[in-house]
């Protein structure tokens, strides 16, 4: 499902995020976030358990990082892991007037991507 993006900035309606129609791979996931969430995405245990469930470490991109597990743990797998409603089923409402961990420039924000950068690419 796809997450519509409100604030007070949004044109009426809001800003609608790209929704994922495909199975992801990876690669996707190191350059941007294709719009998962913790609040768009459902995921089975055992899943999650092989995958190493959210990395704590991560003050931010903590979605990013799981995902890129999970591709990894169940690509190429038999199992029909990837599926999308293909509409947007959360509205997420983001205050541009209050401090928010995922706000882009947040110090949080900057710390998560920078550990993000280090896990991946060194």
């Amino acid at each position: 499902s796809g997450i519509l993006r409100l604030s007070p900035s949004s044109p009426a309606g809001g800003s609608p995020e790209n929704i994922l129609k495909s199975e992801p791979s990876a690669n996707l996931f190191y350059a941007t976030n294709p719009g998962i969430q913790g609040s768009n995405l459902f995921v089975r245990m055992r899943a999650l358990l092989s995958a190493g469930l959210f990395d704590e470490a991560l003050p931010s991109t903590t979605d990013r990082d799981l995902c890129i597990r999970l591709c990894d743990v169940l690509s190429g797998t038999r199992c029909n892991w990837f599926a999308s409603t293909g509409v947007h089923t959360v509205h997420h409402y983001a205050d541009t007037g209050r401090e928010r961990v995922s706000r882009k420039g947040s110090p949080s924000k900057r710390i998560g991507l920078q550990r993000f950068f280090y896990k991946y690419c060194s």
